[in-house]
């Protein structure tokens, strides 16, 4: 069934040249975290590497921090992702504390990224965020991370003062480096969702380039303030429900509003300059926003310094990848899952779609047995169509493909059985299958093997093939 060149979009990036962004050695091929390799050549990423860091139970980092890292790679960013992780199954496990592999490759990221939530790691694993955060590198803490640490147990570690109510410094990581800790929700949590609103007079940050239209259901974050030299780039609205269209609640919820995004321009002790993004957005169903994605793409860039290749209008942030976030909560992230499995999208969407496949075949291989060519074409799409092995010419639409089964049929064929080694989700609507196949007239009589590669496309509710491309593995094979 089929092999073809599928076009879905482009993404036209331009590229400029940054020879003053230093190489660094490739991480280690290691399952326990996700590697998107970066392009040199692509602007405004050029390689520079970006670790992001998931650990927290409720708001499903470790759902889109994935997403994001694909989507830093499309830009020629390197990105690495890293989470909680159970050491003995290596199962991403979002309560486990204390345990994120991979955080010594934070030594050589540009970028910063923490989403986590009362993180309590080893001191020669948290020497590494707190070497790159004093080091006066760019880091960009999302939701929880104004509460990222809480060293309960060991309170003889060196990094003790950097749990989130310390008192020296007040708010330990999140008070001293993102401008504030957890205070409370200001918004009814799981009630009234968020609107974020450009503030007014900063509209024209290059974090906010073409970022007019930011809505999540995460609610907002009490803020008491914050450092003079931060900038508030979105201010949150509280709104009356949970959906889009709900309108802002009415009274002194809304006035002022309380900051959900913004950036800090901290000074360091040698009189360096650190750049600092920092959101309480951020829930998985949050990033479903493309304007949200589009102030992470853009923080990311002008973290790096690299403000200029930000267009006008920001940089385009589509989602990349099968995306199907769980919503948050307690106790409901998905279980089972290794970090290899996100590396193409939402895994249970590629798991979907398998069952799916499995179906479709089922009634391909029933028609094939049967010699019921109107049912085997009832399988594809109106104007799909199928190359058959060899050099042979396309059967296009249903009417030449109902001819081209009906003349195997006639031929004596009666068994087909396919093997799919491949199912990738490009959208929604499109599934690309690869596979192996077996035709004869009986069950294990081959008279002809090869494999296959097939476009799905979903219409109207209904999975069809709409491209299917056939190669024999016999020589000189022709269309029969």
């Amino acid at each position: 069934m089929l092999m073809t060149t599928l076009l879905t979009g482009c993404l036209l990036v331009t590229t400029q040249q940054t020879s003053n962004v230093p190489a660094v050695a490739p991480p280690e091929d290691d399952s326990r975290w996700l590697f998107f390799e970066g392009d040199a050549d692509m602007a405004p990423g050029n390689g520079r590497r970006v670790v992001l860091v998931s650990g927290d139970e409720e708001y499903r980092s470790e759902e889109c921090l994935p997403m994001l890292g694909r989507l830093l790679a499309g830009h020629g960013y390197e990105a690495i992702v890293l989470f909680s992780q159970d050491p003995e199954t290596g199962e991403i496990d979002p309560e486990n504390l204390s345990h994120i592999p991979g955080l010594h490759l934070v030594d050589d990221a540009h970028v910063l990224v923490l989403q986590l939530r009362f993180r309590e790691l080893p001191d020669e694993d948290m020497k590494h965020i707190v070497n790159h955060v004093e080091a006066g590198k760019p880091v960009i803490g999302i939701r929880t991370s104004t509460h990222a640490f809480n060293y309960i147990e060991n309170r003889e570690s060196p990094y003790v003062h950097w749990t989130w109510n310390s008192t020296d410094p007040p708010g330990g990581f999140g008070g001293h480096v993102l401008g504030e800790t957890w205070v409370n929700h200001h918004g009814h949590h799981g009630v009234e969702a968020t609107r974020g609103v450009p503030h007014p007079g900063n509209e024209a940050h290059p974090v906010l380039r073409g970022v007019t239209d930011v809505f999540g259901p995460t609610d907002v974050y009490g803020i008491r303030g914050l450092p003079e030299d931060s900038t508030v780039l979105l201010d949150g609205a509280v709104l009356t429900g949970m959906d889009p269209g709900d309108p802002p609640v009415t009274g002194p919820k809304n006035d002022p509003m309380h900051p959900v995004a913004w950036v800090r321009e901290r000074t360091m002790p040698d009189g360096s300059t650190q750049r600092i993004v920092a959101t309480t957005m951020g829930t998985a169903e949050d990033f479903s926003s493309h304007d949200l994605r589009r102030l992470m793409l853009n923080g990311v860039t002008w973290c790096a310094g690299n403000e200029q290749a930000i267009p006008p209008d920001g940089l385009d942030a589509p989602v990349v990848g099968p995306w199907d976030p769980t919503p948050f909560g307690f106790g409901t992230h998905r279980t089972g899952y290794v970090p290899l499995q996100y590396r193409h999208g939402s895994p249970w969407v590629n798991e979907a779609a398998a069952e799916m496949i499995a179906d479709r075949i089922a009634a391909f291989t029933r028609a094939v047995a049967e010699g019921d060519a109107d049912q085997l074409v009832s399988l594809y799409t109106e104007h799909a169509i199928v190359l058959p092995p060899g050099q042979g010419v396309a059967a296009r639409g249903r009417d030449e493909i109902r001819s081209m089964f009906q003349a195997n049929f006639d031929a004596g064929l009666r068994w087909i059985d396919l093997q799919p080694e491949d199912v990738h989700v490009v959208t929604d609507g499109i599934v690309m299958e690869t596979g192996r196949y077996r035709i004869g007239p009986a069950p294990g009589t081959v008279m002809d093997a090869g494999s296959y590669s097939v476009t799905w496309k979903r219409i109207d509710g209904r999975w069809l093939i709409d491209r299917d491309v056939i190669i024999s593995a016999a020589p000189g094979a022709r269309p029969n």
